[in-house]
């Protein structure tokens, strides 16, 4: 469903990546905007 869909896609999105020096794709998104 859309709602299992979107839950899915914003805990891929919040979760830390060690290639982003362990920041979230949001906060390294942010950055890049500043």
């Amino acid at each position: 469903s859309d709602e299992a869909l979107n839950k899915a896609l914003n805990d891929i999105n919040h979760r830390p990546r060690k290639c982003l020096a362990y920041r979230t794709a949001c906060e390294a998104l942010e950055d890049e905007y500043e």
